[in-house]
């Protein structure tokens, strides 16, 4: 599986503004998995001639977020099990490894902001909402790690994760109720400078959304066939 990079600088030239453009749609989940894109239309739709969508397209080839085919339009790349499977392994490493870094920089203050942003969480039964309360915990946890090529790798990993949530994943209550639990521990230890715990704690979150979430692309692909 292609590991995509983090996003570039921003755009200067037209591929590149056009590349940025297809890449956020794409991670937004605007653009879903599977979906066909035709170069005279997004040609059209970005107002500029075919040359720069067809180098924008191959930009997002080599990077794993588009699949170019033969004599047919590319499509966005739909993942497997076993590759949504790699990326939250991926995940697992990666920020298990930032908590590490990051829990001894923690200060009272931070340690304050963590507890808040819990509170905010468990107070959160609006999907849309609770998955970005969700992430802004994940972001304090690993911030004080001062890593930035980590968290930068920690950031696109989420972001391919979720393109796919988008389009795939219904987050019901009982979901929220089960991962706020997880989070309640994971919060709770590494506030409590508990290095052990707290790194159990995100490996059992993690795992437990990547099973949850490929029973759902399961489901989705299942529904479509």
């Amino acid at each position: 599986m292609a590991l995509s990079s983090p996003p570039a600088d921003p755009p200067s030239t037209t591929t590149q503004r056009v590349y940025l453009a297809l890449r956020r749609d794409i991670e937004r989940g605007v653009l879903a998995p599977g979906v066909a894109l035709d170069l005279t239309q997004l040609a059209t739709q970005h107002a500029v001639s075919k040359i720069p969508v067809r180098e924008a397209l191959r930009q997002l080839d080599a990077e794993g977020l588009v699949q170019l085919h033969p004599r047919r339009p590319a499509t966005v790349r739909t993942l497997e099990g076993q590759a949504l499977h790699e990326l939250y392994e991926l995940r697992v490493l990666l920020e298990v490894s930032a908590l590490k870094y990051a829990m001894p920089q923690y200060t009272d203050v931070h340690r304050a902001r963590l507890r808040a942003a819990l509170q905010s969480l468990l107070a959160q039964r609006d999907p849309t909402g609770w998955a970005e309360h969700d992430a802004r915990i994940h972001e304090l946890l690993y911030a004080p790690a001062a890593r930035p090529r980590l968290l930068a790798w920690i950031g696109q990993l989420r972001r391919d994760v979720d393109r796919y949530r988008v389009t795939h994943l219904m987050v019901t209550p009982r979901i929220i109720d089960r991962q706020n639990n997880e989070m309640s521990e994971l919060v709770l230890a590494a506030v409590g400078a508990d290095a052990t715990r707290a790194t159990a704690a995100l490996r059992n979150h993690l795992r437990g959304a990547m099973r949850v979430f490929i029973r759902g692309v399961q489901a989705a692909q299942q529904s479509q066939a």
